[in-house]
């Protein structure tokens, strides 16, 4: 009896208490703007980091996935990324050489993905990362295939004062432990 009394409270308690764990998706940004970032499918490399605010994200928790809203037709040369997540209270880049170490990020994906032919979400499963709520997050994009792809293979973007730094070049693959000069963008990728 008293087996199925305890059997009986944990079967209760897992009602209850199980809906109440979830995941749950934060977007940020809605922009409409076509930009290349966090990639230039232009180019043969591209190295990048854009800064979103705990403001827009709203509450601590684990990042399980990343998507960056594509409005182009192919990736196929473009689709060998590292991704570096990272805490940071930096809100924007002052300048072409103000990254924000690799060292201070966690690389959460090293891969090659499926081009996705078409315009829409490129889903990354990552390395569970802690957010913690308060500081602001840092994204790092290494693209490292040497191909290229078109010039109108870009990303959707919400505006932004200089929240994003960028690098291209077609024939150099920056090293991201110690990047050249960049640019900064008055945008975000969505």
């Amino acid at each position: 009896m008293k087996k199925q009394l305890q059997f009986l409270l944990v079967l209760i308690l897992a009602v209850f208490l199980l809906p109440n764990i979830g995941y749950s998706q934060v977007t940020v940004g809605n922009g409409t703007s076509l930009q290349q970032i966090p990639v230039n499918a232009y180019y043969g490399y591209t190295y990048s980091q854009q800064i979103y605010l705990a403001s827009e994200i709203g509450a601590s928790g684990t990042i399980t996935q990343l998507k960056f809203d594509f409005q182009g037709s192919s990736l196929s040369s473009s689709n060998d990324w590292t991704i570096y997540i990272g805490h940071t209270t930096k809100t924007s880049f002052s300048s072409g050489t103000d990254w924000v170490a690799t060292t201070a990020m966690t690389q959460v994906y090293s891969g090659t993905f499926a081009d996705p032919g078409a315009a829409g979400w490129i889903t990354f499963d990552i390395t569970d990362w802690a957010y913690n709520g308060t500081d602001n997050i840092v994204i790092a994009v290494d693209e490292n295939a040497s191909g290229y792809d078109g010039s109108s293979d870009k990303f959707n973007c919400t505006s932004g004062s200089s929240r994003a730094i960028k690098y291209n070049n077609d024939n150099t693959d920056p090293d991201q432990a110690s990047p050249p000069s960049g640019s900064t963008m008055s945008y975000f990728p969505n």
